[in-house]
């Protein structure tokens, strides 16, 4: 149980993070490029399906 409890609550915070780190990212862009401001919600879900289809080489393996 406690395992499963473990996983759940990594699972949460790596979902936060990415999450966080696309909000982030998008805003500090935003305030440079009008484009990314006019279209954030597509510039956020972007950055995070791309960082969560990234996988290292060493991860594969």
């Amino acid at each position: 149980m406690g395992y499963k409890l473990f996983g759940v609550v990594m699972f949460a915070a790596a979902i936060t993070s990415i999450i966080g780190s696309a909000y982030t990212s998008i805003s500090f862009l935003k305030s440079m490029l009008p484009k990314v401001a006019a279209h954030e919600n597509g510039w956020i879900i972007g950055f995070i399906v791309l960082s969560t289809s990234y996988s290292s080489p060493s991860a594969s393996q």
